[in-house]
């Protein structure tokens, strides 16, 4: 099954790129290896009472409806940066989501509407807002009509005004690689557990 193809194609280019630089890799002789992480002295705030929470929704339903309708260009533009860069820029991402979901396409698969959810709370970091927010994905597929929760990651770092999203199944272990700056904030997120697609109908 194909459903989480819709959330953000991109997702397993980033495992990907991720299990790269994450594998051991032994220092040549007489060459000192890395130097050993330093401890965290990040604070982290809740700030959910400050923050005008509807900006964020408001902006990931722009993402997700950017989706249905197909326009990746506006998709790259609501996705957090520094993952569009890590992907090789704008345009080589949207290109990668066309040719995937022609594909999809041609497999009877439909994205058919992605109403987003309440966002949970907002931390502060730095000069980072994040907010985990819900996204309920429905896709028409050959054998039926299928639902899924999904998550987007908003963020924001002028102050709530704006914000980019990082989208799909990702863990604390990849956002800490487009984080790394703030890795106590991102263990405090509260990600929903991955559940599977539940059948909605035969239409």
């Amino acid at each position: 099954m194909r459903i989480k193809l819709a959330s953000v194609v991109f997702i397993s280019l980033l495992s990907a790129h991720i299990a790269c630089a994450q594998s051991p890799q032994k220092p040549e002789p007489g060459i000192p290896g890395p130097p050993a992480p330093r401890k965290s002295t990040e604070k982290v705030e809740d700030v959910s009472a400050q923050v005008d929470k509807s900006r964020v929704k408001k902006q990931a339903q722009e993402l997700a409806d950017a989706f249905v309708a197909g326009n990746f260009e506006k998709m790259a533009d609501l996705t957090y940066p520094a993952l569009v860069e890590l992907l090789g820029g704008k345009d080589k991402m949207v290109a990668g989501l066309k040719q995937e979901m022609s594909g999809a396409g041609a497999e009877g698969f439909r994205v058919l509407s992605m109403p987003v959810g309440e966002p949970k709370r907002v931390v502060k970091s730095r000069d980072y807002l994040l907010s985990v927010v819900p996204v309920t994905m429905r896709v028409k597929m050959s054998d039926g009509v299928f639902a899924q929760r999904i998550t987007y990651l908003g963020v924001s770092q002028d102050g709530g005004q704006n914000w980019t999203f990082v989208s799909g199944g990702v863990d604390k272990q990849m956002l800490k690689v487009l984080f790394p700056s703030i890795p106590t904030a991102i263990d405090e997120l509260e990600l929903p557990a991955e559940m599977p697609p539940v059948r909605e109908g035969n239409q």
